[in-house]
């Protein structure tokens, strides 16, 4: 049998190319920067191009030679790099494959095998539901008494930062030395060690700072559960979870299950790329990597942020 694999110089083309190349006729399509390092490993059964599956003569010619199966592999490499130049990912993913299937027909291949990895398929993960601002406004009033959920829910809406790094603070991070409550707070991420830009506090959570916290301590934890006296440590993200599941149910939610710790860090900035689509700012007060990772956090459609990677130049 005589396959044809695009991207055979990629991760999982260069194995099927090993493996397959015992018993068949090989032909591989790529960029080649990867080729003289095949070649000393692979038999002779491999034919190496080096090519674009955009170009349609090219493709013309290598179908020709009687291919029985196409095992389409090729792309660009990566959700940031499809990103970061996406009219590049649309003509080789959209445009090329047109190509490839179009000549494949002119040239009666008997099958095409099209593939992909978890980068397309992704981890099928729930992606967590931010709150909206009824629903903030309702939860803010039923809880206004309560100390630990009322700093919970304005300083995790405001500060942006994962559950683990929230539940950290302590009373120098919102306070000075002198008393004076902060208008903005920097707070190091244990995740990437980065710290995070000047987060403004709003004034809803100076209103609960100055209530709750204020006169304590400045080493003083601020999310405090009945216990924190003897283990000296703040409430655990299970119970910081469990108490955002209490408020959605308070509030009528029938599926708490889409709501997490994570819906608080997003509710924010979900308001904010809703109302300006500036996805690099709202990436900045997340601390993300890329624009990319902030797309996906968000659950930006592929067509909005294919046009915010247009608008921006990093």
């Amino acid at each position: 049998m005589k396959i044809l694999i695009t991207g055979g110089g990629g991760f999982i083309g260069s194995f099927l190319l090993n493996q397959l190349s015992v018993n068949h006729k090989l032909i591989s399509i790529d960029h080649g920067s990867r080729y003289k390092i095949l070649e000393k490993k692979l038999s002779g059964n491999v034919e190496f191009v080096k090519g674009d599956i955009t170009d349609k003569i090219l493709m013309n010619q290598i179908l020709k030679k009687g291919i029985d199966v196409i095992i389409h592999l090729a792309g660009v490499l990566g959700n940031s790099a499809c990103m970061n130049n996406p009219s590049e990912a649309i003509l080789s993913h959209v445009h090329g494959t047109q190509i490839l299937t179009r000549e494949a027909k002119k040239c009666k291949v008997k099958k095409i095998i099209f593939a992909s990895s978890q980068a397309v398929y992704s981890t099928f993960k729930i992606r967590k539901n931010p709150l909206n601002e009824n629903a903030v406004k309702t939860i803010r009033r039923m809880v206004q008494h309560k100390p630990l959920h009322s700093l919970l829910l304005n300083l995790s809406i405001d500060l942006m930062l994962r559950g683990g790094d929230l539940l950290k603070l302590q009373v120098k991070d919102v306070i000075t030395e002198n008393g004076t409550i902060k208008d903005v707070v920097k707070i190091k991420q244990t995740k990437t060690g980065k710290t995070t830009i000047d987060i403004p506090l709003s004034d809803n959570s100076k209103r609960v700072i100055q209530e709750f916290v204020l006169g304590k301590e400045q080493d003083d934890l601020i999310f405090v559960g009945q216990k924190s006296n003897y283990t000296k440590k703040p409430i655990t993200i299970q119970q910081y979870q469990r108490i955002i599941k209490s408020w959605m149910v308070m509030i009528g939610v029938e599926d708490v299950s889409v709501f997490s710790s994570h819906s608080l860090r997003k509710t924010k900035a979900s308001v904010l790329y809703n109302r300006t689509h500036n996805v690099e700012a709202v990436r900045r007060l997340l601390g993300h990597q890329s624009c990319a990772a902030t797309s996906s956090y968000l659950g930006v459609e592929d067509s909005d942020a294919t046009n915010l990677a247009k608008s921006i130049n990093i």
